[in-house]
């Protein structure tokens, strides 16, 4: 996937796309979240866009690191705050949020490692 591409991604979209690069299982999209099933059977929300407790683990795994900025012309807006992520390989991503920028640089790093 392209980084324009990744850029455009949020929310469930964002998330579907996360879920579908680690290689989980979904089952469904409900309510604006897209629902995955673990190897235990169990379905469940995967919503790393919105969650800490889902996102975290996979960009400590991955090494995604996610700074403050207020750079302009990265994408957060004219010199508004924002947050940069960035993984090794990859291209760094600044959003308005911090997770989806966290979502847009794993999915990065994880196609350009193949």
């Amino acid at each position: 996937m392209r980084t324009e591409d990744i850029e455009k991604l949020s929310g469930a979209d964002l998330d579907r796309a996360v879920a579908e690069k680690i290689g989980l299982a979904i089952v469904g999209h409900e309510d604006g979240a897209v629902w995955v099933r673990d190897d235990a059977m169990r379905c469940y929300p995967f919503t790393p866009s919105a969650s800490w407790a889902q996102l975290g683990p996979l960009l400590e795994e991955h090494r995604i690191a996610i700074y403050p900025t207020t750079a302009r012309g990265l994408g957060a807006g004219h010199g508004q705050p924002g947050w940069l992520a960035s993984s090794e390989p990859g291209s760094p991503f600044v959003s308005a949020h911090s997770l989806t920028a966290g979502c847009r640089a794993l999915l990065s790093g994880l196609y350009a490692r193949g």
